[in-house]
């Protein structure tokens, strides 16, 4: 598997340009019991950072104007960060950057820890990106392919992240059996059971209905308090950014960069009825402006 080597000041890190960018040493006690997770996420503003961005700048071709120029921005560890913007203003762009995807023209991508480990990371796609003929299990049993786990303990990891993500009971469907959402809780429970730092997600619920991606909206929210995960999650809106983000940055301008952060000051876990007061909230008023103006 093709592997894209980022060093810095921080560590190093080895990213894959596959999906399932790298795997940990699982040890078998990685899940605990739901009812030991705090009420609030583990992020504040002073949280050390698991990833940096200097100076990026990314373009199609040594010819062309870049597309995405970011400046600086830090992720902190425990944070949420909802990325949204106007079509075609780089949000998956930045996305594949940091998965190794696209190398940037210029610029430092900075990954950090303060043991030196390997920082893992996974990626969400729009469309569940699960192979066809394997059946759930064995979808969710790749994130552990290159890890030293015996099969039992492979298969105990994989059935343990079926069940979190409520699948149980489908363990031997083939993708096809599957609904859209039900797709995309298999595709969460791959890096469930490889322990993943750090979620990338792309659109997932796009495809969904209103009910199932509010289902869906709920149940990461969960898993992102209950593991203590990084995310950053793409959307077009901004009800969902709100709702799930504890920070918002907004994408915009040609070419494209950041036009503002928005802290989200609203503790965890966060009630479902809270989407229809954020719907007509003055935060909700100026991000649509920020959008609309690209400024």
């Amino acid at each position: 598997m093709d592997t894209l080597q980022y060093t810095d000041e921080c560590g190093e890190s080895t990213l894959s340009s596959d999906e399932e960018i790298t795997t940990p040493n699982v040890s078998s006690n990685i899940f605990t019991d739901s009812n030991t997770s705090t009420v609030n996420s583990k992020y504040d503003k002073s949280t050390s950072p698991i990833l940096q961005l200097h100076d990026i700048t990314i373009s199609y071709s040594q010819d062309t104007l870049p597309v995405l120029h970011i400046d600086n921005l830090i992720f902190p560890k425990g944070s949420f960060t909802s990325l949204i913007g106007k079509s075609g203003c780089g949000k998956s762009t930045l996305l594949n950057c940091i998965a190794g995807l696209i190398t940037p023209k210029e610029g430092v991508i900075d990954w950090c820890d303060s043991t030196n480990r390997t920082i893992t990371v996974g990626m969400v796609f729009q469309e569940p990106a699960l192979f066809p003929w394997m059946r759930v299990l064995d979808n969710v049993k790749i994130g552990l392919h290159s890890t030293s786990l015996t099969s039992r303990e492979k298969n105990r990891l994989a059935r343990d992240a079926i069940n979190l993500v409520g699948l149980a009971g489908r363990e031997r469907a083939f993708p096809c059996e599957l609904s859209g959402g039900m797709k995309q809780r298999a595709v969460l429970a791959r890096y469930l059971a490889a322990h993943c730092d750090l979620l990338l997600l792309d659109e997932p619920f796009s495809g969904l209905d209103q009910f199932a991606r509010e289902e869906m909206q709920e149940l990461l929210m969960q898993l992102y308090l209950d593991r203590g995960l990084t995310c950053i999650f793409v959307t077009h809106s901004i009800v969902e950014a709100l709702y799930l983000g504890t920070r918002v940055v907004v994408l915009g301008g040609a070419p494209a960069g950041i036009v503002d952060i928005v802290e989200v000051d609203m503790p965890f876990p966060r009630p479902p009825e809270s989407r229809l007061s954020m719907d007509g909230s003055l935060l909700r008023e100026q991000l649509y402006q920020k959008l609309r103006l690209g400024k």
